[in-house]
């Protein structure tokens, strides 16, 4: 289907259009209409004839707006029904496509498991419709289960890429990673993880920190303190950026916790 420009203001249109016929007229060659100057005795007869002639246009002229209006009103609207049919159809795809690839991460091959991770982060990056429908389908644990045994480097970076989109701002999902144990296997994937795996590590616990009393206490009883201020002083610059706001986050609600911030800053710094 063409793709149709939404519905000019109908005003606009009218005008410009009239403008147009208005202009045909006045060059004598709108529906075979020739107008004359009028000669120097007026005839009454033609000066009707003439009126009646321009009403007439008149009359067409405005039956022609109503239907460009009426068409370009319809047309709108079919392309409307038409994108949002698509988004749904889309949804639906997605909704589908969810549970397959949590199986996939939980049962299948090495590379089916390390693709399927890498499709759920995709799916949860900026999509909170999706965050829920991969909780629901249970798909967190076994995404913090590759985090903690994953056997390839993919594995586990697509997974901990997966956890991060998942507790972005998502106080539910912040509260299930948790709950399926997924803050240990992060905090040691931030100390001994390849250099992209403790990028997305140390994202996640950014993440899961963010406004939750319970998870930031749950990442220094896990002793996540210390490789995040490793990783400000030794890392990327991507590493720390998470690290250093992961830090800033832990840092706000208990005495507790500043206390062994600084005592892992002035041991490590």
């Amino acid at each position: 289907m063409h793709r149709v420009a939404s519905v000019p203001q109908q005003g606009r249109r009218t005008t410009r259009l009239d403008d147009v016929l208005t202009a045909g007229l006045s060059r004598g060659f709108r529906s075979g209409v020739t107008i004359s100057a009028p000669e120097e005795n007026n005839n009454t007869n033609n000066t009707k004839q003439q009126a009646d002639k321009l009403h007439q246009l008149e009359e067409k002229l405005k039956e022609c707006h109503e239907r460009v209006a009426q068409y370009l009103e319809a047309a709108s609207k079919d392309a409307a029904n038409s994108n949002e049919k698509a988004a749904m159809a889309e949804a639906e795809a997605k909704r589908n496509v969810i549970p397959q690839l949590v199986a996939a991460v939980r049962n299948g091959t090495d590379t089916q498991k390390e693709d399927a991770a890498g499709e759920l982060w995709t799916l949860a990056v900026g999509n909170p419709f999706n965050r829920a429908a991969i909780k629901s389908a249970r798909g967190i644990p076994p995404l913090v289960e590759l985090v903690r045994n994953g056997t390839t480097d993919k594995q586990k970076k697509h997974a901990a890429g997966a956890l991060q989109s998942l507790a972005r701002y998502d106080t539910a999902n912040q509260v299930a990673i948790a709950a399926a144990g997924g803050i240990p296997p992060l905090v040691e994937l931030v100390r001994n993880g390849t250099e992209m795996q403790k990028e997305y590590a140390a994202l996640a616990l950014m993440n899961l920190s963010l406004s939750n009393t319970r998870n930031q206490e749950a990442i220094a009883d896990a002793n996540g303190i210390q490789p995040l201020v490793v990783l400000v002083r030794d890392g990327t610059d991507m590493q720390k950026q998470y690290a250093e706001g992961a830090l800033e986050i832990l840092n706000t609600n208990n005495n507790d916790i500043t206390t062994r911030i600084e005592e892992a800053i002035a041991a490590e710094l």
